[in-house]
């Protein structure tokens, strides 16, 4: 038998809702006012050099390891949600280093910063219950 959430857990998991709202209109507003039409945007015809990889993977696997080993396994929803929140702005901060650190790559950063963004749908994020 499952206990029913407490009044902490459903305050903590709208908390995310709205965090998680806002962060996907914040990551439309950036994608449509601060990026740039120019030719050469996407365009793979640079050099992929090490600080590329490094922005791409370093901020893309904190961000993964915090939804999936860390989220889920703690018990406390205020705590959670704070560290819900921490993952969530790493993943939008993928958008804004597409947008000011590499420009020639903004539609490879938007994929992948709204991907780890909809890993971070409330709906999958478990609170844990305790008796």
């Amino acid at each position: 038998m499952q206990a029913s959430p407490s009044g902490s857990q459903i305050a903590a998991k709208v908390f995310m809702c709205l965090a998680w709202s806002f962060v996907i209109l914040t990551s439309l507003m950036l994608m449509a006012f601060l990026s740039n039409s120019s030719d050469n945007t996407n365009s793979f015809t640079t050099k992929l050099d090490p600080f590329f990889w490094g922005i791409l993977i370093i901020p893309s696997s904190i961000a993964l390891a915090i939804r999936f080993f860390a989220v889920n396994r703690i018990k406390n929803p205020w705590a959670q949600l704070l560290v819900y929140g921490f993952g969530l702005f790493i993943s939008l901060q993928v958008i804004a280093h597409g947008i000011f650190l590499i420009p020639q790559f903004q539609t490879v950063f938007y994929l992948l910063g709204g991907t780890l963004i909809i890993c971070y749908l409330p709906v999958w994020v478990r609170a844990k219950v305790t008796m």
